[in-house]
């Protein structure tokens, strides 16, 4: 027991370190009308993103050591166990995503360097060229465990696209929520960010969707998968979070955004967001569950 409760707390916070660098990547262009402050701070979330996800990640690999290894906490340590899981699936995956939290930390340290006008292209260039691979090597690492290793190419794009899509999505939650803390100057900048990212998440979902059923479309032999397996019902419970994300992110878009011209609109979205982060914390502990128990990737 101690070795899943384990492993479900780092691949959670590895989860999260994904989330917190594709999110806060987006976040940070939304942020560009917003004052250095705010910068900094969406910066200060991404460089913190990429260390717990590299810590997160390695320690997910050193409590697989563990757990088959059987010997106690010291078990983590076992070299040449960690030499054979290292040339598994699990350990390309590692592999991948620790490539990509590393060129998404140094790509965000090169970004917040107060660059001279001469250099500050060709750095910034060479910071958004290592931030798309970052983004490549963290996608690319779903595709290599669970189920969907066995499935095609075109599936394997699938998922690479839907956990990307809500990557994005639930990384920005909480830049999104600090935004709603700014007042004064920056409340009609604000807005503007709210209403662009409100445009981008339209495309968001239906990546999401579209992604997520044929995913499940490839990897379920039947529908009647969906509620007769133990992989299928968690997948239902997990659906059923991110209905939830869709009902609230719509309610942001649609009502709450919009509001914000009022005196106290900001309350009302900053309230939803705040429960849109407690469903997150569910969905990424389902997600957890399905990877480390049934051996789901996704």
């Amino acid at each position: 027991m101690f070795w899943e409760v384990a492993s479900v707390v780092g691949k959670v916070l590895s989860l999260a370190g994904v989330a917190g660098v594709v999110g806060g990547m987006f976040s940070l262009y939304l942020s560009r009308h917003l004052g250095s402050s705010t910068r900094e701070a969406v910066s200060n979330y991404l460089l913190a993103s990429a260390v717990i996800g590299i810590a997160a990640t390695v320690a997910f690999f050193c409590l697989q050591v563990g757990a088959i290894n059987q010997s106690g906490i010291g078990g983590i340590l076992d070299w040449p166990m960690a030499q054979i899981l290292a040339q598994s699936s699990l350990g390309y995956s590692t592999g991948l995503r620790l490539l990509g939290f590393v060129m998404a930390a140094i790509a965000v340290l090169i970004l917040r360097q107060h660059l001279t006008e001469v250099n500050s292209k060709h750095h910034r260039a060479f910071a958004y060229t290592l931030t798309i691979l970052a983004f490549l090597a963290l996608a690319a690492s779903f595709t290599m465990t669970g189920h969907v290793t066995s499935l095609s190419w075109t599936a394997h794009i699938a998922i690479a696209l839907h956990v990307f899509a809500v990557f994005l999505w639930i990384g920005s939650l909480w830049p999104l929520l600090h935004f709603c803390g700014l007042q004064g100057q920056y409340r009609t900048a604000v807005q503007g960010a709210m209403e662009e990212f409100g445009k981008f998440a339209i495309g968001l979902i239906a990546v999401l969707v579209s992604a997520g059923i044929f995913f499940l479309w490839q990897l379920l032999e039947s529908w009647r998968e969906i509620y007769t397996t133990d992989y299928g019902r968690g997948m239902l419970i997990k659906l059923s979070g991110v209905s939830v994300l869709l009902l609230l992110g719509a309610t942001n878009k649609f009502r709450l955004v919009p509001n914000l011209r009022q005196p106290d609109g900001m309350l009302p979205l900053a309230r939803s967001i705040r429960i849109e982060m407690g469903v997150v914390l569910l969905v990424l502990l389902i997600t957890s569950y399905l990877t480390i128990i049934i051996g789901i990737e996704s």
